[in-house]
Formats: C-alpha cells, structure tokens, sequence
C-alpha cells in the first residue's frame, strides 16, 4: 500500500512496477501489518468455523445433527 496516496497493490493481480515505489505518484510502498499470513491464517479459520454451519443448512444438511435431510416434494411439506 502507498504511504502518500493509499494506492493498494496485490503481488499476484496487481503488482507494482517498482517493489519499492508507487506506480502513481512515486510514494513508498509498505505492507499493512494486518495483510500477514499468521494474521489472515487464523482470521480464515475462523471464518470456515463460524460459516460451515449456513453452508451445511444451504446444501441440504441438518445443522443440529450433521446428517443430510431426505428433500421433500412440495405436495408432503404442505400437508405436514
């Protein structure tokens, strides 16, 4: 990231073309202390934890138990 002006850089998508410089106005470039992998690691990690939970219910699979549930035809769900 460029001290003077913000410009946000990506070493895989969006590289500068200096490692030390912003292409923009030339300012010095730094890492964001967060933007780690022993920062981001962790953060992902959790983020897997706390959402698996929404992916099993959206795929089909019980969040209380684990186990997949048996897909109902609308005609059953009315009457039930």
């Amino acid at each position: 990231m460029c001290k003077v002006g913000g410009e946000i850089y990506n070493i895989y998508e969006r590289p500068p073309k200096s490692d030390l410089r912003c292409d923009n106005d030339g300012g010095q470039l730094e890492q964001r202390p967060d933007d780690r992998e022993e920062i981001v690691g962790p953060r992902l990690q959790a983020y897997e934890r706390q959402t698996e939970p929404l992916w099993r219910i959206t795929a089909g699979w019980d969040a209380c138990t684990g186990e997949r549930r048996e897909k109902r035809r609308r005609s059953e769900a009315a009457s039930a």
